[in-house]
């Protein structure tokens, strides 16, 4: 493996040596049985390529720098693409403790592979929204027991563990396609009987899980706004903020033609079919929202 900083081919970065100015990383991905020395390449790639900018960016949106170089997930996906394969580079990544490390990890671990218990030492490890958005929609939904794991999680009262639950009921309503209307039912009363949590970062994970329960069809479109009018009538903080919060969304949902989801009125595509579709009349505000 082969690294080119700013300080020059083959020199090793520091995190002294981070600044503004976004770094390349040029690999030459030699296979080697041993791991610990090219994980090792590997974070001084991460400490190359990190700048000050994404630092500062990553911190107004509440994402931790104590540990992190600033790396964007965009330079570590690609990085991801050299190291297809290498599995066996996930868990020493995570080890590390590295913020981009630990995003590395999750993209190039096998989700078949790894096991239940690794995979909630992991969760466990999970500080930020955003990892823990990262492991659920890149490795836990891709398991078949990703939806079990979730009625597990959704227990917990760990703050990211629960969050976990609602991303991960989140990203299988969006991709798992064998999902049917009444597995997608009991879902939602699950995230009803759960979503009564004043933190943030849980409400705001069990409103993203109601959303693409509805966006499936027109018949989980109506569970879905049951699920959220529920909410906003329990009386419990959390769970009204959580409804109203859904509802705004399942409100301006329509279908769109040659689309198998349904999508917000409000995006590009919709307001292009139906002005397509009803003219002068959709342009004078004539035409309902709603499907």
């Amino acid at each position: 493996m082969v690294l080119r900083s700013a300080g020059g081919e083959g020199q090793t970065p520091t995190t002294s040596s981070l600044g503004a100015k976004s770094r390349s990383i040029e690999i030459n991905d030699e296979p080697s049985k041993d791991s610990a020395p090219v994980v090792r390449h590997i974070i001084e790639g991460l400490a190359a390529a990190g700048t000050d900018k994404k630092r500062a960016s990553a911190e107004r949106v509440g994402i931790p720098m104590g540990k992190a170089f600033g790396v964007s997930v965009a330079v570590v996906r690609e990085m991801a693409k050299r190291y297809k394969g290498r599995s066996e580079l996930a868990d020493p990544l995570w080890a590390t403790g590295y913020h981009e490390a630990r995003l590395l990890a999750i993209l190039l671990a096998d989700p078949k592979a790894i096991s239940r218990a690794q995979l909630e030492v992991w969760l466990g490890d999970v500080v930020s929204w955003d990892l823990c958005h990262h492991l659920c929609t890149d490795l836990v939904r891709r398991r078949p027991d990703a939806l079990a794991l979730a009625k597990r999680w959704i227990k917990s009262t760990k703050l990211y563990v629960r969050r976990a639950a609602f991303s991960t009921i989140a990203a299988c309503a969006v991709h798992d396609k064998t999902l049917g209307d009444e597995a997608l039912e009991a879902v939602l009363n699950l995230i009803v009987e759960h979503a009564e949590d004043p933190r943030p970062h849980v409400r705001q994970a069990a409103s993203w899980a109601i959303r693409p329960v509805g966006k499936r069809n027109t018949k989980c479109m109506r569970l879905a706004k049951c699920a959220a009018e529920r909410l906003v009538k329990s009386n419990e903080d959390g769970g009204v903020w959580v409804g109203k919060d859904a509802l705004c969304e399942l409100n301006t949902l329509v279908s769109v033609a040659a689309r198998d989801r349904l999508l917000t009125s409000k995006s590009g595509t919709a307001r292009k079919e139906r002005k397509h579709t009803y003219g002068r009349a959709y342009q004078a505000g004539n035409v309902g929202k709603e499907t």
